[in-house]
């Protein structure tokens, strides 16, 4: 079991009923429901700031600010391509009074909701590109031999008005092409 939380209201009827002297605080836990170690706790509190309410927690304070923020989430969006590692050095190259990770901008982007994702990768051949490979084909559909080789100045010398060429790049696993787009 943790600890119950106790309403502001409940704690200031406590120095009340404290205040009245008429209740140990025993009684006074059993009147109001909590613990004898809570109304003890809250009488210290009370005598010692004058306040019933949990003080401010310590911790790290921010590194960022909400223009800091703002400048990083901007430039994501300009550029979604761009690497954490990247957009820290661009930071700190630009404010130099101090200097952030990429795990703090990592952090940050993902708490505004921004993910990292594989982009979409571009067809190789697009509509347009097929139609012109098409007319190309039909244009020279009915060509003879003479017509693809053509003589110049001697006619033992053959030179192609055409290449083709059968070389092709396979990769079994090409992660360096891959892209990663920051997004929703």
């Amino acid at each position: 079991m943790g600890k119950k939380k106790v309403s502001d209201n409940v704690k200031w009827q406590i120095v009340g009923l404290l205040k009245g002297r008429g209740k140990t605080q025993q009684e006074i836990a059993e009147l109001v429901g909590v613990s004898q170690k809570c109304v003890s706790s809250i009488k210290k509190k009370h005598e010692s700031t004058g306040q019933v309410c949990d003080l401010r927690r310590s911790g790290r304070p921010r590194k960022l600010n909400f223009r800091d923020e703002s400048y990083i989430f901007r430039e994501i969006r300009k550029n979604p391509t761009l690497s954490y590692k990247n957009l820290a050095v661009d930071f700190n190259a630009k404010f130099s009074n101090f200097k952030v990770s990429k795990a703090t901008i990592r952090r940050l982007l993902i708490k505004k909701g921004l993910e990292s994702h594989t982009g979409v990768r571009k067809p190789l051949l697009t509509a347009k590109d097929r139609i012109k490979r098409y007319k190309w084909c039909t244009q020279r559909l009915n060509w003879t031999f003479n017509d693809w080789v053509r003589s110049k100045f001697d006619s033992s010398l053959k030179i192609t008005r055409v290449i083709f060429s059968d070389e092709s790049n396979f990769e079994v696993f090409n992660r360096k092409s891959r892209v990663i787009v920051k997004r929703f």
